[in-house]
């Protein structure tokens, strides 16, 4: 913190503010120069401006600094007003808000709590459909395995036959051709039985 000097005195930089006049002794003084002659009384020299009279240029120099702390009162006012009918607005659009949020939150535990119940219903769905299909499947299977060693079974036979000599084939050929031809024979002997 920087110190300065006056009339002889250490003060601290923060008296600064303090030494600077009130908005009423800003006004009364604006109102005791305007009385005086207030016109300018400078002249141009080497391109400043220089006061011809050291008295003058205080006083003009008091009655700025006066006229512009009042216009930063009267700012600060318009300000401080402007500053609370935003904070009011802000403050009833937050309560909106809150209204807003709490109303569309209501429905959610409900709405989580049905979610919950048709998910469990699904999954339950899920799984005995799961289990007639995996059941399905195993029968499928297994009649298709039986159906399959079937088939294995006549290839085989199939196969075997084809694999015997010609000779085989004419002996078997022949020997269903007898068996055939006393099938008749065998009903016939029936039928006189019979009679």
């Amino acid at each position: 913190m920087t110190n300065y000097t006056t009339n002889g005195q250490d003060k601290p930089h923060h008296t600064r503010a303090a030494s600077l006049p009130s908005l009423p002794q800003s006004q009364a003084q604006a109102a005791l120069t305007a009385a005086q002659n207030a016109e300018t009384f400078a002249h141009q020299q080497g391109g400043r401006f220089n006061y011809a009279a050291g008295f003058r240029a205080l006083r003009d120099a008091q009655v700025g600094s006066g006229l512009a702390v009042l216009a930063l009162g009267e700012e600060q006012a318009a300000a401080h007003a402007e500053l609370a009918v935003g904070l009011d607005r802000l403050t009833a659009a937050v309560d909106r808000l809150t209204e807003a949020v709490t109303a569309a939150a209501a429905p959610l535990p409900d709405a989580a709590a049905g979610l919950r119940e048709q998910l469990a219903e699904m999954q339950t769905d899920l799984g005995d459909e799961l289990s007639e299909l995996s059941t399905e499947v195993a029968e499928a299977g297994a009649s298709a395995t039986s159906e399959l060693g079937d088939i294995a079974g006549a290839l085989a036979v199939l196969v075997d036959r084809l694999d015997r000599p010609r000779w085989w084939q004419w002996r078997r050929r022949n020997a269903l051709k007898r068996a055939v031809d006393q099938v008749p024979a065998a009903v016939n002997g029936e039928e006189e039985l019979l009679v």
